[in-house]
């Protein structure tokens, strides 16, 4: 059963890095992520997320049913036990799409009402993407680390080339950078340290 819960935590965070890489590779080479490849990676990871609670939940419904004790957390038996583990379970991802979307209307807004090209047509699905990827409360670390970065970069280019910086804010290649350091660095135990002094 513990080869199983590791496949099932496992399977969806390699795709997330592997996915994440991808789509910052083809941003750096060719400008741009094609809006249908956008679409589908949305398609897979939420599929794949979905996925994941699904399993977890019925492998933790198998282990209560096995246990003397546990048959009694079951649902049905008078205790909100199952519930309140399906809510921890599916929380960072359902607040990551909220949060994702709210970010989606907040862009299209600055779009609307901001003359300057601040934003790229495909940029508010991409931040959606890592946004619920990552879910929540790493959606802090995401928007913190992001910006960081990026200032640091433009920093370093405008120093180095002695050139003024576009002016987009190009947040994409960092969302993405960020949400893959996010996904690899979560599996130490010092990211809870640099998690809590950031937050």
């Amino acid at each position: 059963m513990v080869w199983l819960t590791q496949i099932v935590f496992w399977i969806p965070m390699v795709t997330a890095v592997v996915l994440l890489l991808v789509l910052l590779r083809i941003e750096l080479l060719k400008g741009g992520i094609p809006f249908g490849l956008l679409r589908k990676s949305i398609v897979i990871m939420l599929g794949l997320y979905i996925l994941q609670i699904f399993f977890r939940m019925l492998l933790f419904y198998l282990e209560l049913k096995k246990s003397p004790i546990g048959v009694y957390l079951l649902p049905g038996k008078g205790t909100t036990f199952f519930t309140e583990k399906l809510w921890m379970i599916s929380e960072p991802l359902f607040l990551g799409i909220l949060i994702g979307l709210f970010f989606i209307f907040i862009i299209l807004l600055v779009k609307k009402y901001v003359n300057r090209p601040l934003f790229e047509e495909n940029d508010p699905w991409i931040i959606f993407l890592v946004t619920f990827i990552v879910g929540y409360p790493n959606i802090y670390v995401l928007l913190i680390g992001s910006l960081l970065i990026m200032v640091i970069f433009k920093i370093l280019q405008m120093v180095l080339s002695g050139r003024q910086v576009s002016e987009r804010l190009q947040l994409v290649p960092f969302f993405l950078l960020t949400g893959v350091l996010i996904l690899v660095l979560s599996n130490f135990s010092f990211y809870s340290a640099i998690y809590n002094l950031i937050i």
